[in-house]
């Protein structure tokens, strides 16, 4: 269940990233209290204009709650990091949060939604210049065209992933 997103008027940066941080280490050992901080932190990272640290921490949220099981509320965070880091110029930041999107939902069965994404996250990835991320998102797409029978396009985004993997230093 999310927390309420109210933020306190005396909401900072150092405030935002103290309960980020606050936030992962707990989320381990507190669920609960792990994801009240890292709310906290959404909150106060988004009142004080820091997207890259609203994006972090709702990326963060989105996986906690697909790892519990809740893909809606899953869904709903991961839109909140995508909208956030989209207005920043952090391409892998972008490619990880399209990327988490992408498997929230293909599991959730949105395949056509699964795909959109992951194509996004490529294209972040390509921007970012990383060839270890394009060749994962490569095999992840692969897979999803394997799963709907689309087999020359799978065995291409697995080319394009060995092609990739190749670049890897």
């Amino acid at each position: 269940q999310t927390p309420p997103l109210e933020t306190s008027p005396a909401a900072t940066n150092e405030t935002a990233q103290a309960h980020f941080e606050a936030g992962l280490a707990l989320v381990e050992t507190d669920v609960q209290e792990g994801i009240l901080h890292l709310t906290e932190s959404f909150c106060a990272a988004r009142a004080s204009g820091d997207h890259v640290l609203a994006g972090k921490a709702s990326h963060s949220l989105a996986a906690r709650n697909f790892m519990m099981g809740d893909s809606g509320a899953a869904l709903e965070w991961s839109e909140r990091a995508i909208s956030a880091l989209g207005q920043v110029d952090e391409p892998l930041l972008l490619s990880r949060a399209f990327k988490g999107s992408a498997v929230i939902r293909a599991d959730s069965g949105d395949l056509d939604g699964g795909l959109e994404d992951f194509l996004a996250a490529r294209a972040a990835a390509e921007t970012a210049d990383n060839a270890p991320m394009v060749a994962d998102i490569d095999t992840n797409i692969g897979s999803l065209y394997l799963m709907t029978g689309l087999y020359e396009s799978a065995e291409e985004h697995y080319r394009e992933a060995l092609a990739y993997a190749e670049r890897i230093e």
